[in-house]
C-alpha cells in the first residue's frame, strides 16, 4: 500500500509547476493575458511535460517571447497555433486533435487510470481475504500460499507499469515527431539567426550612411575609415572594407595593424583561402609585430577549418599571452575549448 501512495503523489507532483515571468512588454493588457493562456497549451518541444510558460529551456523562452509578438501583431490564436503545429506537429498541443498519430496521447491516461485502480481493487481484497483467515486453523499455509500469489501479482504490476512507462517512449521515436522537433529546432534557430543578421545589417547600412556623411565633410579622419572599413566587414562587404582600410594606410601610413586587416578582408573574399598576396601582407605584419591580432587570428581560423585543432589552439594562446585590450578574451577562450573537443574527439 505504501508503494501506491509513493506512486499516487509521485503522479500529482507532476502538477505542480512554477511560471517563469517574462519581461515583455505588451501592447495591451488584454494581449498579455491572451498570449500567456495561449504559451500555457503549447507544449514545450524540449520539455515533455511542461508548456511554454513553465519551461525554462532556451527553445521554450524564444518560442514564448515569439508567441507574444504574433499575439501583439494582430494575429489569432488559430493562426499561431496553425504556425507551432507545423513546426513541431500535433505533440506541441496540450489538446490535440484525435487522429490515428495521437490516439495514444488520448487513451494511455485512461488505460494508466484503470490500471491504477484495479491495482488498488486487487491489493485491497487480497488484504481483505487475509484478514478473514486469520483465525482459520490453515492461516499459516493459506498465508504462505497467499504471499507467494501476492508477489507474483505485484511482479506483474510491476512489469505493467515498466511497459506503460516504456510505451510513451517507444512511440515517441517510432514515429517521425523526434526528426521533426529536431529539424524545427534547428530551422527556428537558423532563421533566427538570420534575422538577427539582417537586423544588424540594417542597423549598419544606416551607420554606415552616418559614417560617409562624416567622411564627406572630413575625408582625412583616419579613425572614421577604419570604423567604415570594420562595419563592411560585419555586412561581408570584402572589396568595401578593403577600399576603407587603404584609405587609412594612406593617411596614417602602412603598419602592422593595417596590414593584417586587409590580409583578413582578402582572406574572407578569397573564400577563406590564403594566396601569394594574403600571405604577403601576413608576413610584413607579423615581421612588424609578432603579436598582431588580426594575423594571428586569421591563421587561427584558418588551421581551424583545416582540422589543425593543436596549431589553432597554439595561436589563440598567442593572442591572449600579448595581453592586447582590444582582443575578446571570451570568443578566444570559447574558440579554443571548441578546438579542444574536436581534437579530443578525433583522438578517440
Amino acid at each position: 500500500m505504501q508503494r501506491f501512495i509513493i506512486l499516487i503523489f509521485t503522479l500529482f507532483s507532476l502538477l505542480c509547476h512554477a511560471e517563469i515571468v517574462d519581461t515583455y512588454q505588451f501592447n495591451s493588457a488584454q494581449n498579455r493575458i491572451r498570449a500567456v493562456d495561449l504559451a500555457k497549451s503549447l507544449r514545450c518541444p524540449q520539455c515533455q511535460n511542461q508548456n511554454l510558460v513553465e519551461s525554462n529551456s532556451p527553445i521554450a523562452s524564444d518560442l514564448r517571447i515569439e508567441v507574444y509578438k504574433m499575439v501583439d501583431e494582430g494575429k489569432t490564436n488559430e493562426e499561431i497555433i496553425d504556425i507551432m503545429v507545423t513546426r513541431f506537429g500535433d505533440f506541441v498541443r496540450y489538446n490535440p486533435p484525435l487522429k490515428a498519430t495521437t490516439i495514444i496521447l488520448w487513451i494511455l491516461p485512461l488505460i494508466l487510470f484503470i490500471i491504477g485502480i484495479m491495482s488498488l481493487f486487487y491489493y485491497v481484497k487480497d488484504n481483505k481475504k487475509l484478514n478473514q483467515n486469520n483465525e482459520n486453523a490453515q492461516y499459516l499455509l493459506y498465508k504462505n500460499l497467499q504471499f507467494s500469489k501476492s508477489s507474483i501479482t505485484k511482479n506483474k504490476v510491476n512489469l505493467l507499469f515498466l511497459i506503460l512507462i516504456l510505451l510513451p517512449f517507444i512511440y515517441y521515436f517510432s514515429l517521425d515527431r523526434f526528426e521533426l522537433v529536431q529539424n524545427a529546432k534547428s530551422k527556428f534557430f537558423d532563421d533566427k539567426q538570420r534575422f538577427e543578421q539582417m537586423k544588424i545589417n540594417n542597423e549598419n547600412d544606416s551607420y554606415i550612411i552616418k559614417l560617409q556623411n562624416k567622411l564627406r565633410e572630413n575625408p582625412n579622419d583616419d579613425k572614421k575609415w577604419f570604423e567604415l572599413a570594420e562595419v563592411h566587414m560585419q555586412n561581408n562587404e570584402f572589396d568595401y572594407a578593403l577600399i576603407a582600410y587603404k584609405n587609412v594606410a594612406k593617411i596614417v601610413g602602412f603598419n602592422a595593424e593595417i596590414a593584417g586587416k586587409i590580409a583578413t578582408s582578402l582572406y574572407y573574399k578569397n573564400k577563406q583561402n590564403i594566396n601569394t598576396e594574403i600571405k604577403q601582407y601576413i608576413d610584413f605584419a607579423l615581421n612588424s609585430d609578432s603579436n598582431e591580432v588580426a594575423s594571428l587570428s586569421l591563421l587561427a581560423s584558418d588551421a581551424f577549418l583545416k582540422q589543425d585543432y593543436n596549431e589553432a589552439i597554439k595561436l589563440w594562446q598567442k593572442i591572449l599571452d600579448s595581453g592586447k585590450s582590444s582582443i575578446n578574451r571570451r570568443a578566444i577562450v570559447e574558440s579554443m575549448k571548441m578546438a579542444e573537443s574536436l581534437q579530443n574527439n578525433f583522438k578517440n
